[in-house]
């Protein structure tokens, strides 16, 4: 088992696994400061459970995913001509492992349609990276569990049409993944970079017998994860056109701004709207932010 787990860190784990481990992006003294200034500010605010982008950047969360070793492994894994979305969120103590398929899911389901053909492509390289505070236990969580390979589905046959109902009846098969989902070995201050179309779900808690969010954690046991998206040039074009028809929709049933999740990372456009920092780290790493352009940004900000 050992030397399967090995293979996780190796860079060749991305195309055969769906997924890498980098491990030690954060040392244990940052972990600690990290911890510690979130949760003085979920303690102050109690009914949050999410940050997002103004957080990350107004407290400087962004430049961690600039760190030398995401980026020397995101240009190995992508090439060098990587575009940054800035869908930052920080979730706090989430566990969702209910419903027939136990919290397994990818995060391009939302794009899962016969017309998106560019999902079925091999070249389709779009990325979660997610960095951890806490070690992916058993008995507490931490992580994310994952069904190795199942990125892979969506490009089995040379034809769109057939990879999509092939991967339509595969992500049906809830029983089945999960008998295959393994909880991927995490270990605090560790990144995750993993495909967009790979199955994977929160890690569940195995000793609490809890509803998700109602779970009480030693300090040393609260879960605190960090994301944001990736991919290579052109990529963002048609996740940025499917956020925002998300935007639109979100905006139409909430009257509350702080839920709008996709209406507030993509009314920033960069460079004009980002600190310094930001600006400068884009400049020294030669990559790309994603923005909307100026006609859907000045619709999506109407009456905000």
């Amino acid at each position: 088992m050992k030397n399967k787990q090995l293979n996780f860190f190796s860079t060749d784990s991305y195309s055969k696994n769906g997924f890498i481990i980098i491990e030690d992006i954060l040392n244990k003294e940052e972990v600690l400061e990290l911890r510690n200034s979130l949760l003085s500010y979920f303690s102050v605010n109690p009914k949050e459970d999410s940050l997002f982008i103004d957080y990350f950047l107004d407290n400087n969360l962004a430049q961690l995913f600039f760190r030398k070793k995401i980026i020397d492994k995101l240009k190995l894994i992508c090439g060098d001509d990587l575009v940054f979305i800035n869908d930052f969120n920080l979730q706090y103590n989430a566990f969702a492992t209910s419903g027939p398929a136990k919290g397994l899911h990818v995060d391009c389901n939302s794009e899962f349609a016969l017309k998106n053909k560019y999902l079925f492509h091999k070249d389709y390289m779009f990325a979660k990276v997610g960095l951890y505070l806490q070690d992916n236990t058993k008995e507490y969580g931490g992580g994310i569990d994952v069904v190795p390979g199942s990125h892979k589905v969506w490009t089995r046959f040379p034809i769109s049409i057939l990879n999509y109902f092939f991967t339509r009846i595969y992500l049906r098969l809830y029983k089945l993944n999960n008998k295959k989902r393994i909880k991927v070995p995490i270990k605090s201050g560790s990144a995750v970079i993993f495909d967009s179309r790979l199955l994977h779900g929160s890690s569940k808690p195995c000793n609490i017998e809890s509803n998700d969010n109602n779970l009480q954690f030693n300090f040393e046991n609260l879960k605190f994860t960090l994301y944001m998206d990736v991919c290579t040039t052109g990529n963002e074009i048609k996740f940025l056109d499917n956020s925002y028809k998300r935007a639109l929709a979100e905006k139409s049933l909430s009257s509350s701004k702080d839920k709008l999740f996709f209406s507030r990372y993509l009314s920033y456009k960069f460079p004009e709207d980002f600190p310094d920092y930001y600006r400068t780290l884009v400049e020294e790493n030669k990559i790309q932010v994603a923005s909307l352009d100026k006609d859907r940004l000045e619709a999506l900000n109407e009456d905000s």
